[in-house]
């Protein structure tokens, strides 16, 4: 089946849909304003990946028992549910898309696939305890890279380091803690972490506030 459910509670789900369906699967079943926009997008792999995250928020929402009437984005480019209070994340890895719901906190979702050339560009972002943190295992380098992307979207364009202002430490296989730290405040996040089809690594987490 190529529904999964990652994580399902009252408050915060996050799903997840192995694309192995043609665009008109998931194109035939948007709402008419999503598919006008879909006909103004060029390129294949991003006309797929518009598709699929809005079939399968919207599946998400029909068992939340939310009206969906569509993703907008506010002014810092976050994704969210039009005429609803909840908050929405999307993250996509064709063949896998993403997307994570919380009732009323801000939530984060990404999924990567393991590639060797994050092992050069992980010192970008990355501190020296991380990188002795995730050695030359590639796994896990994936799985810190998947949660600073969680927190960025948490967190936002507040962030100006990603060294600095976001930590991640290594709690079990599948928990990792999150801090965003600036010169005010610290705060902490519980970010959770899947692997699918052994290459594609998941985070996800939400702000406490």
């Amino acid at each position: 089946m190529p529904l999964h459910i990652l994580h399902d509670t009252k408050n915060e789900s996050v799903f997840a849909w192995k694309v192995e369906e043609s665009e008109v699967f998931f194109s035939e079943k948007l709402l008419e304003s999503e598919q006008e926009i879909l006909k103004k997008i060029v390129l294949a792999k991003k006309r797929i990946e518009f598709a699929a995250t809005r079939y399968l928020m919207a599946l998400l929402s029909r068992q939340k028992n939310i009206d969906y009437e569509g993703i907008q984005k506010d002014f810092l480019n976050k994704p969210f549910l039009k005429n609803s209070l909840s908050n929405i994340s999307i993250s996509h890895s064709l063949p896998w898309v993403v997307v994570a719901w919380h009732s009323h906190k801000y939530i984060g979702v990404d999924i990567e696939l393991e590639q060797e050339k994050l092992r050069k560009i992980a010192p970008r972002v990355f501190s020296e305890q991380e990188m002795q943190t995730c050695k030359d295992n590639l796994q896990l380098l994936t799985k810190f890279w998947c949660a600073k992307e969680v927190l960025y979207k948490i967190f936002g364009r507040e962030i100006k380091d990603f060294r600095k202002n976001l930590v991640i430490k290594l709690v079990s296989e599948e928990v990792l803690s999150g801090f965003f730290i600036n010169e005010e405040e610290k705060i902490e996040v519980q970010l959770l972490t899947k692997s699918l089809d052994e290459k594609y690594e998941i985070c996800w987490g939400f702000n406490v506030l």
